[in-house]
């Protein structure tokens, strides 16, 4: 019995090292970015907190004032 073999069946590795080198020129290019955008954003929670614990003091001292006197 004869064993009909599928030429068009996978990929070749051709085309494989293609997709393997395109993914890695695109995380090249996302990882830095990427980390950039994270300690930016950081940056920015760590200025809210600054600016609400700011808040609160004044609010706190303005109480302060009103209550005594």
């Amino acid at each position: 019995m004869k064993m009909k073999i599928n030429k068009f069946e996978g990929f070749t590795l051709v085309e494989l090292i293609i997709v393997m080198v395109l993914l890695g020129i695109l995380a090249a290019v996302a990882v830095p970015k990427m980390g950039s955008t994270i300690s930016s954003s950081e940056e920015a929670t760590e200025d809210a907190v600054i600016a609400a614990l700011q808040a609160a003091v004044e609010m706190y001292a303005m109480d302060k004032v009103v209550a005594n006197s």
